[in-house]
């Protein structure tokens, strides 16, 4: 059975996750606001007559529909700012937790372990950046595996020719092995000191 990869934590970057949903909350205020703004502006030139427990009141439109709408709704107004919120911390969380996983795999690569994958879960943002990332891993491994290898061959062929008097014939052996590991290493660009 695959193991389900299943966050139990939502608030994995804190910083960025909190700087994304104040993000959020703000743009839809700054909706309700604009839309407040440009409904006053609208019935700007109009008066409206208020019933108030058994009162009549004459009141601009604009005033009188932000003080009611604002009475008669505070309740929704608050359900929407907080399912905003919440709406935005799931939603940042597809994102964070893949920055988060990208930044330990880095801090694994900088330590030189190569003995891992990627796994992002299947609604997270960054399949593709996974995937090469997995790519990446995979080249350096076996480029890797095959130096080894080919030092261990020149370790091997070192140690025959001090014991046997052939000894130019393996050093030209160490030499090709020698050269193969220079291909090898030739796949890594690097500034020269």
């Amino acid at each position: 059975m695959k193991k389900k990869w299943r966050r139990r934590n939502y608030f994995i970057k804190k910083d960025l996750q909190g700087r994304y949903m104040f993000i959020f909350f703000v743009v839809i205020i700054a909706g309700i606001i604009t839309f407040a703004i440009v409904f006053g502006l609208l019935s700007s030139d109009a008066l409206t007559i208020l019933y108030e427990q058994s009162k009549v009141r004459v009141d601009d439109t604009p005033v009188a529909l932000l003080k009611q709408l604002i009475k008669a709704h505070w309740l929704v107004l608050i359900s929407v700012g907080v399912a905003v919120v919440i709406f935005s911390m799931f939603l940042t969380h597809r994102v964070a937790g893949p920055i988060y996983r990208f930044e330990r795999t880095v801090d694994d690569l900088i330590e030189g372990n190569l003995n891992f994958r990627v796994r992002i879960r299947k609604k997270d943002e960054g399949k593709e950046l996974a995937d090469k990332f997995n790519n990446l891993i995979t080249t350096y491994a076996d480029v890797l595996n095959e130096t080894k290898e080919l030092s261990d061959k020149i370790e091997k062929a070192l140690g025959e020719a001090l014991k046997t008097p052939q000894r130019d014939e393996l050093l030209k052996e160490v030499m090709e092995v020698n050269r193969h590991l220079r291909e090898k290493l030739e796949f890594f660009k690097t500034k020269q000191k």
